[in-house]
């Protein structure tokens, strides 16, 4: 999980396992618009065009080629 995203960052946004079912974000790819640093931390990520608010704690790193890390990684 990234504990400070920084604007620009690509990322992948990733639930744990029980909310995944009811988040349809879960495993889309997006770009940090916004890095949230006061109370409560979230992030604004930009997904397909779209800018949608994170949780802190629901983000992954992409791989430095751009691809994020496959469904069948463990949870960090």
């Amino acid at each position: 999980m990234i504990s400070n995203p920084h604007t620009g960052q690509g990322v992948q946004i990733w639930y744990g396992q029980r909310t995944r079912a009811m988040m349809p974000l879960h495993g889309r790819l997006g770009v940090v618009v916004m890095a949230g640093r006061g109370r409560p931390r979230n992030h604004v990520v930009l997904v397909d065009g779209e800018r949608v608010i994170v949780p802190a704690g629901n983000l992954r790193a992409c791989r430095q080629d751009n691809d994020a890390y496959s469904a069948e990684d463990k949870d960090e």
